[in-house]
């Protein structure tokens, strides 16, 4: 087991550890939850295949269980989760712990970070997107008024547990999905991440728990850094600002989130390219990385002018400006503040017509 311990500076020194391994005998777990009363909240597909990994805490716990993750991140859901909570005698010693992927991470987080005004939570995500990026960090969020994790807060999780073993129960779509975040963080970081990821697809996911570690370890360097996401934790957000806009004007119903950011991430090359500080091969090694996540799918129903209205709500904007990240080249990337929309949305057309083609 591989433990990577985080201190993050500020007021109050926030200290928790993220422990990655294969396997763990769930009593490792439940020696962490120090409340009487747990609240574990269930992505209703990880419950049905790997409730198995939980038999102590299940003993020891209530089991809330959301169904459609993704479209269940929102406020309707939260007070659902409360008067849930609230019939069941929880009170503000009690703690969460969050089993599933990064929605269920999300939602579950941020209902501990202001149920009675907070209480401690433990993220044990079983998707790859989830383990190398939506369950580190403790920003938690839910959807709101056309926006993604428009509604959220800065809440560090107690610990993550993260269970490599159960990426093998993950269809393929899946693990190219989270494949995606790893990819993403080898453009703003690592050379070596986003080469090792290319040849983790190529041949058939091998070394998932290097890259999961590798990941995290980014990941958290630069939260560290910048918690509040004011300076370079902005970083992060290469190829959300398109892929948000997406999932929202297609109510989240016809990309995986790492399908989203993927192309994303094309885009943003592209438009780094037109501003003239992305290289022609820097362009060509992110698409030739990325286009292997989205190979099987259609973007022939998208239509640029409602993905760039939907940036308009994006909550990294700046007042009236869209803030955007473009790639320099592999391992260093740049904020573009008040982006030209009429350059995201002509390379969006364009990208839109190659990628409905191939």
């Amino acid at each position: 087991m591989l433990t990577i311990s985080v201190s993050i500076p500020g007021e109050s020194v926030k200290e928790y550890n993220i422990f990655i391994g294969e396997s763990f005998d769930d009593k490792q777990i439940l020696s962490l939850l120090s409340a009487k009363k747990t609240m574990l909240i269930a992505d209703n597909k990880a419950f049905e295949y790997h409730k198995g990994l939980l038999p102590s805490i299940l003993q020891h716990s209530a089991t809330y269980i959301v169904c459609d993750a993704e479209k269940s991140k929102n406020l309707h859901e939260i007070e659902k989760i409360t008067t849930w909570a609230i019939e069941n005698g929880f009170d503000r010693d009690a703690q969460v712990v969050s089993f599933g992927g990064g929605a269920v991470g999300d939602l579950a987080g941020f209902f501990a970070s202001i149920y009675m005004r907070g209480v401690p939570f433990i993220q044990i995500p079983t998707t790859l997107l989830a383990q190398v990026d939506a369950s580190v960090g403790g920003k938690t969020a839910v959807n709101a008024c056309k926006a993604k994790n428009l509604i959220g807060s800065f809440c560090q999780p107690k610990a993550v547990v993260v269970h490599t073993k159960v990426l093998h129960s993950l269809p393929e779509r899946e693990l190219r999905s989270g494949m995606a975040e790893a990819m993403k963080m080898g453009v703003i970081a690592s050379e070596e991440l986003f080469v090792l990821t290319q040849k983790s697809l190529a041949n058939g996911f091998t070394q998932m728990p290097d890259i999961v570690a590798q990941s995290v370890r980014l990941k958290m360097k630069i939260v560290r850094d910048d918690e509040r996401d004011v300076g370079k934790r902005m970083w992060l957000n290469l190829g959300h600002t398109t892929a948000h806009a997406i999932e929202s004007v297609t109510n989240y119903t016809s990309y995986l989130h790492g399908e989203a950011v993927a192309f994303g991430c094309i885009v943003s090359a592209n438009v780094g390219h037109e501003l003239g500080v992305c290289s022609n091969d820097t362009v060509k090694r992110v698409e030739d990385a990325f286009r292997h996540i989205i190979a099987n799918l259609t973007f022939d129903h998208l239509v640029a002018d409602d993905i760039t209205t939907a940036m308009k709500y994006d909550k990294k904007r700046k007042g009236d400006e869209i803030r955007f990240i473009v790639p320099l080249q592999i391992g260093k990337v740049q904020v573009v503040d008040d982006i030209d929309l009429n350059i995201v949305r002509k390379t969006i057309e364009k990208l839109i017509a190659k990628y409905s083609n191939v």
